[in-house]
């Protein structure tokens, strides 16, 4: 038997067996066990932690956005947030300008390899 360990709790455990009148484990075979139990706790832990981060984003995303008072009417912005199924998340920002008026940048995609849109 080998725990699976996941920052030094267990996790699990997990049993290996021989058939009858086989020879018993040897060191190899015990490091070997040993190394099967390490990589599967942090596979587990792994997914069960894309679980839960895939949940609560799917959780923001389905909420609608909350329709504030403007404190400045100088400026009027339109948003819209439509996921792409693809599992990342979209952003915008608007913020004041050194001269007069407002920049707002936005990306459409915060996938890794993609680029943010110029703002």
């Amino acid at each position: 038997m080998a725990p699976l360990l996941v920052r030094g709790q267990v996790f699990g455990a997990v049993v290996f067996q021989r058939a009858e009148g086989a020879e018993p484990y040897g060191e190899d075979d015990l490091e070997l066990a040993d190394g099967l139990a390490t990589r599967t706790a942090t596979c587990l832990e792994n997914a069960l932690r894309f679980t839960r981060e895939h949940i609560v984003m799917t959780a923001l995303q389905s909420w609608p956005l909350r329709q504030e008072e403007a404190t400045q009417k100088a400026v009027d912005v339109a948003r819209r947030n439509q996921p792409d199924g693809s599992g990342v998340g979209s952003w915008y920002d608007v913020v004041p300008s050194r001269g007069p008026g407002w920049r707002s940048s936005s990306a459409g995609s915060t996938a890794p390899g993609s680029a943010p849109s110029p703002p």
